[in-house]
């Protein structure tokens, strides 16, 4: 007699969170390269370019917070992006001729870090609520 046939079931969670959030540092091989903010911004977007064309380096990515000296930033994409943007980081490998490379420090839908930081670089009211305070954008 045939063994009784056996039956799985595939259960998906999905994350509710409108966005997640990436905290990451850019290095390069060589030191002493430096971006301002608007320059860190360009080079995420380029990336998404690259990788996806036009339509997807349209996503909505925003920087929280840019160190300058550390090259490192707390960025906001929506959630449906992130595999996307990930991925963009992952395989950019240089920034005008000089080699360089991401590195994915944190990534969370619930920003417990972002929030504290968004307290010390201003509270902007469009920006969704999340523990009780609004989290800001860095102006570029």
């Amino acid at each position: 007699m045939p063994a009784p046939a056996t039956t799985y079931e595939r259960i998906v969670y999905k994350n509710p969170s409108e966005y997640h959030y990436m905290k990451v540092c850019l290095e390069f091989q060589d030191h002493g390269v430096g971006l301002n903010a608007a320059q860190f911004k360009h080079l995420l977007i380029s990336a998404l370019k690259d990788l996806f064309g036009e339509v997807d380096a349209a996503l909505p990515l925003d920087i929280l917070t840019y160190e300058e000296k550390t090259l490192s930033a707390i960025l906001r994409i929506c959630s449906s992006g992130l595999v996307k943007l990930w991925s963009s980081l992952t395989l950019l490998g240089s920034y005008k001729g000089k080699k360089c490379a991401f590195r994915v420090i944190q990534v969370k839908a619930m920003p417990s870090w972002a929030v504290l930081v968004a307290q010390w670089v201003g509270l902007q009211p469009h920006i969704p609520r999340v523990a009780g305070l609004n989290l800001s954008l860095v102006k570029l």
